[in-house]
């Protein structure tokens, strides 16, 4: 009779099963069948291999040949590219194991590692996790042996080919275990234990627009926000730059992988052929891989009806947020830019706008916050107090921001800052002017003129 609040408990013996040989070409697959037919884990299940047999054959397109059996000192052979690499070449293995339960003495039952792979199965490697060790025993270097080619048979992958590696990794370890009287991995470690024929890769044509170089409609700035006034309007080019790239397709070349598997690379796909034409502005250059096309001069690339070119002038209405964007050339660039607004109630370099470009034409009016850089630049309307404006040759009808530059002339200063080598100023009813030499045909008051070598005023005014 039981008690009530008492426990039996039952231990747990590991159970055993009968030795089975079985001659299969799918170990794993026979280690599950036994393990459920026994009511066991396939994970107390280990197995020695009594025989690998190897059988390749060679298949027309009409009729399919025999199997034939090769011995194991023709094996070499088959790491000959030119056999290997036949699409009709076919191999296989089949092995003669017999399956048994774990033995607690198992040298390796405390040496944890597995067997993977790369993407296409061409280089397979043996991952033993840190914390695994093995003791050695007089015959170690053969039972390490064994135990990376049956854990290979296990995950499928050819043994005794695209394996000359394993010798020597074999024969390093099994030293070290004979010096140290075991092995043992503080870390994990990966070893090389298979190599077959990688293939190569299949090309898929592709179109490279170089000039544009975020290839994208706007540029990030230093906050990794996306700044939308940048979002380039003009692409610049300088002489020489490569400006577009056509790869053209390839087919890749075959392999096979360390199961067998012959791999056939896919056709390229073609999608993206030059459908357009290019000027004598640009250069093409038809090469066995690649056409490339390069700028013969400096400016900006233009496509017109599907012919591409390099321009040096463009005539633009405005230069705004809603309209173009920032503008930036460089000043080497070669562009010659002309914005025509000149409505006075109008900014023609609207509020923010950056341009720089080798020379520019303004018409109208700079607005607040814009900067302009430039090698020659004119404004025929005003510049706005908190713009700024640079360019070695520089003429402002009316200047109230800043403006830096080696030739300065300016119609009227109305309280501007102006720096510069050689200034000149019609009229200047107040301001700050800092240069060599100053030339200033009306002075007003207000106006402060600082020059290393001269100034020259016509008429000093001032008012009390």
């Amino acid at each position: 009779m039981a008690l009530f609040g008492s426990s039996t408990k039952t231990e747990q013996v590991p159970k055993n099963i009968r030795p089975t040989v079985i001659k299969t070409q799918n170990v794993a697959k026979e280690l599950m069948e036994v393990a459920k037919k026994n009511g066991v884990s396939t994970n107390s299940l280990d197995f020695d291999i009594l025989e690998v047999q190897t059988y390749t054959r060679v298949n027309n397109e009409k009729i399919e040949s025999d199997w034939e059996e090769i011995s194991k000192s023709e094996l070499h052979q088959l790491d000959d590219a030119t056999a290997i690499l036949n699409q009709k070449f076919q191999i296989k293995q089949v092995y003669e194991i017999e399956i048994y339960s774990k033995d607690d003495n198992d040298v390796f039952k405390n040496f944890h590692a597995a067997v993977g792979a790369n993407a296409t199965k061409c280089k397979v490697y043996l991952s033993i996790k840190a914390g695994s060790e093995a003791v050695t025993n007089p015959r170690f270097e053969e039972d390490f042996s064994n135990y990376i080619k049956k854990s290979k048979i296990r995950a499928g992958i050819l043994v005794d080919i695209f394996d000359e590696m394993v010798h020597d990794v074999v024969s390093r370890i099994s030293a070290q275990a004979k010096v140290d009287g075991k092995i043992s991995y503080d870390k994990n470690q990966t070893i090389l234990i298979s190599d077959a024929y990688e293939p190569t890769p299949t090309i898929n044509d592709e179109l490279i627009l170089h000039y544009d170089k975020e290839h994208a409609p706007s540029e990030k700035s230093e906050n990794d926000r996306v700044d939308h006034s940048k979002r380039g309007f003009i692409h610049s080019v300088l002489e020489g730059d490569l400006l577009i790239e056509y790869i053209k397709p390839k087919k890749g070349k075959p392999g096979r992988n360390c199961r067998g598997e012959f791999m056939e690379p896919a056709e390229p796909e073609i999608k993206h052929a030059p459908d357009f034409t290019v000027n004598d502005t640009i250069e093409v250059i038809d090469n066995q891989d690649n056409i490339l096309y390069r700028a013969k001069t400096s400016g900006y690339i233009s496509l017109d009806a599907k012919m591409y070119q390099i321009k040096s002038d463009m005539d633009v209405g405005e230069i705004s947020f809603k309209a173009t964007g920032s503008i930036s050339t460089g000043l080497d660039s070669e562009v010659c830019l002309s914005v025509k607004e000149n409505d006075s109630q109008k900014d023609a370099i609207g509020s923010g706008m950056e341009v720089e470009v080798s020379e520019i034409d303004i018409k109208g009016n700079v607005g607040q916050n814009a900067k302009v850089h430039a090698k020659r630049a004119s404004i025929d309307g005003q510049t706005h107090k908190t713009s700024e404006i640079r360019a070695n040759d520089l003429t402002i009808n009316v200047h109230k921001g800043l403006a830096v530059g080696d030739n300065i002339k300016i119609s009227r200063l109305e309280n501007g800052v102006v720096e510069g080598k050689k200034v000149e100023i019609v009229q200047a009813i107040g301001g700050n002017i800092r240069a060599k030499d100053i030339e200033i045909g009306i002075c007003m008051s207000h106006v402060k003129a600082t020059a290393s070598r001269l100034i020259d005023c016509q008429i000093v005014c001032s008012y009390f």
